[in-house]
């Protein structure tokens, strides 16, 4: 199964949403995330 976060900026993603990325990997999901550019790509990672 896949999850897909689509975000407009990167750094809400790793700011606000890592943990919520990380329990749903927990989940046995497999997570996909979306934004504007490449920006903070390693911290997401």
């Amino acid at each position: 199964m896949k999850f897909v976060l689509i975000s407009p900026k990167n750094r809400t993603v790793y700011n606000f949403r890592g943990d919520l990325i990380k329990r749903i990997i927990g989940l046995g999901y497999e997570v996909v995330v979306t934004g504007p550019d490449r920006t903070d790509v390693d911290k997401i990672e």
